[in-house]
């Protein structure tokens, strides 16, 4: 079997679970589950039991479907209050290699997202804005240009630790691994608007039960 991704989105009303395998020809979903939810108040935990439990009712429904287990998730969080704010990293390029290679690109961004936050604070994800081979902005793809140094600007997502917290624990609580935490709007945005939209310009809108998320794109960076 090939690589199998989960993902669990609790919202305000409602859990959504979607299981899906990476194949050789792309994404295939092999299961859903939607089920409503309780202890959610604006996208954030505030009473981890109730939570579970809707948490287990759309697994259920997805892994039946699915005809599978699921160890391991990516969960979405949506939290009311999300802030956004701006991050900038830069990763000097090696003399003797000379071409920015994958490894730049992340030590660049994680050189963006170490900003001093308050204690109670911290990054649950973040967006690539811009990125600047240079001094030249407005690069879409960096990897194996000629460079000295490569920069980025980044859009951080930043949520009060303990709402990121509680949402952890109603994963270790049914003892699922979580491999990656993803900002809702982000991830809808991701999920939703094409290459060409992004591209041209797009608006996604996501009204939920207890928060709405906003994110705009244009020439494919938000």
């Amino acid at each position: 079997m090939d690589e199998i991704l989960a993902s669990i989105d609790i919202g305000t009303a409602k859990v959504a679970v979607v299981i899906a395998e990476n194949t050789a020809e792309g994404l295939a979903v092999r299961g859903f589950g939607i089920a409503p939810v309780e202890g959610v108040v604006r996208g954030t935990v505030v009473n981890i039991h109730k939570a579970e439990q809707g948490v287990i009712s759309a697994l259920k429904i997805a892994e039946k479907q699915a005809q599978l287990k699921v160890k391991k998730v990516s969960v979405a969080f949506g939290g009311y209050p999300t802030k956004i704010i701006k991050g900038h990293g830069i990763a000097p390029v090696p003399k003797d290699r000379g071409t920015v290679s994958p490894t730049d690109i992340v030590r660049a961004i994680e050189a963006g997202k170490s900003i001093a936050l308050p204690e109670d604070k911290q990054v649950v994800d973040y967006a690539v804005a811009d990125f600047v081979v240079d001094g030249t902005p407005g690069i879409e793809d960096p990897i194996g240009m000629a460079a000295s140094k490569v920069e980025c600007d980044l859009f951080l997502f930043v949520a009060d630790s303990v709402a990121v917290a509680n949402l952890m624990r109603v994963m270790e609580e049914l003892d699922l691994e979580v491999t990656d935490i993803v900002a809702s709007s982000v991830g809808s945005a991701r999920a939703i608007l094409t290459e060409e939209e992004k591209e041209l310009g797009a608006v996604m809108i996501d009204i939920g039960a207890g928060t709405t998320d906003v994110v705009a794109y244009k020439n494919r960076r938000p």
